[in-house]
C-alpha cells in the first residue's frame, strides 16, 4: 500500500497549485459493489496477475479481464461501482481537473478536449510515465515534486488525445497479448542498453522479420521507434529536474554521450534538452548550465 500526494505550481494567472495523488495497492481482496466518485481524472493501471474486473460507470456496464499493465481511465465525477473475484493491484494516479483543463488549451482539434472514459485500453507511454511516476515517488526524495508534476502533465495531454478510443479491449490483431506485452517489458526494462529486435524476436521464438512486422501491426511503430518514443517520453520527465545532469539524463534513458542524446531528442521535439528544460520549468541554472551548453554545442553523432 502506498500513497503520494503532491502539489502542483501556481497556474498562470496565479490560481492555487492542486493535488496529484499516487494510489498504488499490489494485493488487494475482492470487492463486491464498491461504489464512489473520483474529483481528479483517474488514470489506472492493472498490477499482478490477471484479474476479471465488473463495473458500472454511470449507468454503463463493461466488464473484462485485467492483465498487468492495461490501463482505464475514469473521468472525475463519474460514479463507479466495482466488482471483483480475484486479488488484484492496481496503480491510480488522481490528475487534478485544473491541470487538465489547463493542458486542454493547447489541445487541436477542440473536440479532444475533454477526458473519456475508457474501460480497458494500451498506452505504453501512458504505462510507463505513470509507472515511474511511483517509481520517484517512492526512491526520488525532493527532486520526486518536480518529476511529478511534469509528467502528469504529459500524461493529462495522453488522456486528453485518447477521447478519440472507444471502449473496446486493445486490438488482437498482430502478436498475441502476452508476447506483445513481454516484448513491451523487455523495451521498457532494457530501455538503457538498447535492446534490438534480434533479442526480441529470439524470446518470442520468432523470425526477426516476421516479429517487427507484427510488432508494428500491435502498436502502429516499428520496435525501434517504439523503444525511441519511450525514451523520449522518459527524458522528458527526467528533465523536470533541473538538477539532473543533462548527460545523466542521457545515460539513464540509453545514449552514450550527451551530444548523441541532444541530436535524438531535438529531432524527436523540435528543441534541445536545455531548451526543453528552460521551456517547461522556467529555469535555466543549475544542472543546465553545467550540461547542456556542452551538450547543445557538440557534433551531431547521426
Amino acid at each position: 500500500m502506498a500513497d503520494f500526494r503532491f502539489t502542483t505550481s501556481s497556474g498562470p494567472s496565479g490560481e492555487p497549485g492542486a493535488t496529484i495523488a499516487l494510489v498504488a495497492r499490489r494485493d488487494q481482496p475482492p470487492c463486491d459493489g464498491v461504489s464512489g466518485a473520483f474529483d481528479a481524472h483517474v488514470l489506472g493501471v492493472h498490477l499482478g496477475a490477471p484479474a476479471r474486473v465488473r463495473q458500472r460507470r454511470e449507468g454503463h456496464v463493461h466488464e473484462g479481464v485485467f492483465g498487468r499493465g492495461d490501463l482505464t481511465v475514469i473521468p472525475a465525477r463519474w460514479q463507479s461501482t466495482c466488482w471483483t473475484r480475484d486479488r488484484s493491484g492496481f496503480l491510480h494516479v488522481h490528475v487534478p481537473d485544473a491541470l487538465v483543463a489547463r493542458v486542454a488549451e493547447g489541445i487541436a482539434p477542440p473536440g479532444g478536449r475533454e477526458v473519456a472514459c475508457l474501460f480497458r485500453f494500451d498506452d505504453p507511454v501512458g504505462r510507463e510515465l505513470a509507472l515511474s511516476m511511483l517509481h520517484e515517488a517512492e526512491t526520488g526524495g525532493d527532486a520526486a515534486a518536480g518529476y511529478v508534476e511534469a509528467s502528469a502533465v504529459v500524461l493529462a495531454a495522453r488522456m486528453l488525445r485518447a477521447s478519440g478510443l472507444s471502449l473496446r479491449p486493445p486490438p488482437r490483431s498482430g502478436l498475441p497479448l502476452a508476447v506483445l506485452r513481454r516484448a513491451k517489458e523487455q523495451l521498457h526494462e532494457g530501455m538503457e542498453r538498447n535492446v534490438g529486435v534480434v533479442e526480441l524476436a529470439d524470446a518470442a521464438g520468432m523470425n526477426v522479420h516476421h516479429f517487427s512486422r507484427m510488432f508494428k501491426r500491435s502498436t502502429g511503430l516499428s520496435p525501434h521507434r517504439y523503444l525511441g518514443q519511450i525514451r523520449v517520453d522518459r527524458a522528458k520527465a527526467l528533465l523536470a529536474d533541473p538538477d539532473r545532469r543533462i548527460v545523466d539524463v542521457a545515460m539513464e534513458v540509453g545514449f552514450a554521450n550527451a551530444s548523441h542524446f541532444a541530436a535524438f531528442f531535438r529531432k524527436a521535439t523540435g528543441m534541445t534538452p536545455g531548451a526543453y528544460r528552460r521551456a517547461s520549468t522556467g529555469t535555466g541554472t543549475g544542472a543546465d548550465a553545467r550540461g547542456v551548453t556542452n551538450a547543445s554545442s557538440a557534433p551531431r553523432t547521426r
